[in-house]
């Protein structure tokens, strides 16, 4: 990756009407191999894209889940509706 491994990237693409920011997120997709998530933004013309080095491994839904979850309960935070708004683009088969 581009990355150190213990460094963190987020970039908000503005999606807009065309398809440019499929071509980005590809590229940052191809980077970043399964440490990757994306989130749009409601209403707007965003999609943030937040990627991890290799020291953290892959991202894995579940465990994100469960800590969504943990962070909730300790923040009072709706960190568990903001996860299920997350997607991630490569899936451990397609790596």
């Amino acid at each position: 990756t581009m990355l150190c491994p213990q460094g963190a990237m987020a970039v908000n693409l503005w999606s807009g009407e065309g398809a440019g920011w499929r071509q980005v997120q590809r590229t940052i997709e191809a980077q970043f191999r399964g440490h990757l998530a994306t989130l749009s933004v409601p209403g707007r013309g965003n999609r943030i894209c937040m990627a991890l080095g290799d020291a953290y491994g892959k991202l894995i839904p579940k465990h994100l889940e469960q800590e969504a979850r943990r962070l909730e309960r300790c923040w009072g935070i709706e960190f568990v509706r903001l996860f299920e708004r997350l997607e991630f683009p490569l899936r451990r088969s397609q790596l």
